[in-house]
């Protein structure tokens, strides 16, 4: 709790949990300081197999607390986000200073982890937009996830610099391959969660909050 209050650590890594997949594997080390640390993780949603829809992503992730959202891209980057509250669909502007963003890269330093991880800056506001009828979105425009109307693909759109870190080294401001520019065209977006049972929620005055 007290980790969720401050900018997520870019020097230290989580160890590995048995028992992961592959990709969970591939996710774990950026989760140090979070509540998905050492918790087995379960794929919430994953497009491939249940749909590129609004509708579908909110189906499966909806109350399922933190979750880191993977995204790959028709140019080969791997990427995404990791979110210390549940996407809801209900038109909430949150504040997480712990959220932040990453890219996959094999040259990238840093004790054998090959992922740059950018951290909030700027302060806590607008870490999550979480409008309805739209996808996850990270901060103004650094990450965002456009889901086509028709259901059949999604594109993703990076402009980092306002709401997180750019790229070490170079600055740069996308997360997407070379040649991608601020806009990409996803073949794969998949959502972790912690395994187990979902948050539960209720009414409180006009407000849902967890309980």
């Amino acid at each position: 709790a007290l980790a969720a209050q401050y900018p997520a650590t870019t020097t230290a890594w989580a160890d590995p949990v048995a028992g992961d997949s592959a990709g969970a594997a591939a996710i774990r080390p950026l989760l140090k300081d979070t509540p998905l640390q050492g918790a087995p993780l379960a794929v919430a949603y994953d497009a491939a197999t249940d749909g590129w829809s609004v509708e579908a992503f909110l189906a499966g992730v909806a109350t399922r607390g933190a979750n880191v959202v993977v995204a790959t891209t028709a140019g080969g980057a791997v990427c995404g986000g990791y979110a210390p509250r549940s996407w809801l669909g209900l038109g909430e502007e949150k504040a997480a200073a712990s959220a932040f963003l990453f890219r996959f890269d094999p040259a990238s330093p840093g004790d054998g982890v090959a992922a740059a991880k950018l951290p909030k800056v700027g302060g806590p506001g607008l870490a999550l937009i979480d409008r309805p009828g739209e996808g996850p979105r990270f901060g103004a425009e650094d990450f965002r996830v456009v889901f086509a109307e028709d259901g059949s693909c999604a594109e993703a759109r990076s402009r980092l610099g306002t709401g997180y870190a750019k790229l070490p080294g170079s600055g740069g401001r996308s997360l997407f391959a070379e040649g991608e520019g601020g806009r990409a065209a996803l073949s794969g977006l998949v959502v972790y969660v912690a395994d187990g049972e979902p948050e539960t929620w209720e009414l409180d005055g006009v407000v849902w909050k967890s309980k």
